[in-house]
């Protein structure tokens, strides 16, 4: 955990700050993920700073994690705005998700951990190591990951250019 702080307190490194809060929350130590999340929320970088990549995502996550917290379990946390940071969200599936399957987890939401994790696991961002996390949490929970859900494919079939063309050789 205080490789986390020191990273994200060095670089303002949205990714890592919010890796140090998970992890605090996970520990309870929540004045350290308390004063992570703070530093995510208030951290303002230049845009062409590189390690500001992110920040966009999590500094709204962070608020929403700070909410939940703030109402202690009389306000869940929101779900809904989660999932549409999630989908306007460029980077890797399995973080975001990861992220919050694991808060949840903290604060009891078991089911709903259950599904951030489990959609975590099944990402495919190979070069991110939240799916693997997830995959190691989920057994510990006694959750078996099952295969990934295929997206629909479209049934329009691909002209193949080894196929003679109708009407010519």
């Amino acid at each position: 955990m205080i490789l986390l702080q020191k990273t994200y307190g060095y670089l303002h490194e949205c990714y890592a700050g919010m890796h140090g809060v998970i992890v605090a929350d996970t520990l309870g130590k929540s004045d350290e993920r308390d004063a992570l999340l703070k530093q995510v929320i208030e951290t303002k970088v230049p845009e062409n700073f590189v390690e500001s990549r992110g920040i966009e995502v999590y500094t709204p996550l962070a608020v929403l994690f700070r909410e939940a917290l703030a109402a202690k379990g009389a306000k869940p946390l929101d779900l809904a705005k989660v999932d549409a940071i999630q989908s306007k969200s460029g980077l890797p599936g399995s973080v975001l998700r990861y992220f919050v399957g694991v808060f949840l987890k903290n604060r009891g939401d078991l089911e709903n951990a259950k599904k951030y994790l489990i959609r975590s696991a099944q990402s495919t961002d190979w070069n991110q190591f939240e799916n693997m996390l997830a995959c190691q949490l989920l057994r510990e929970m006694k959750v078996q990951v099952p295969p990934p859900q295929q997206e629909a494919k479209d049934k329009t079939p691909v002209p193949d250019s080894n196929q003679p063309k109708p009407g010519g050789p």
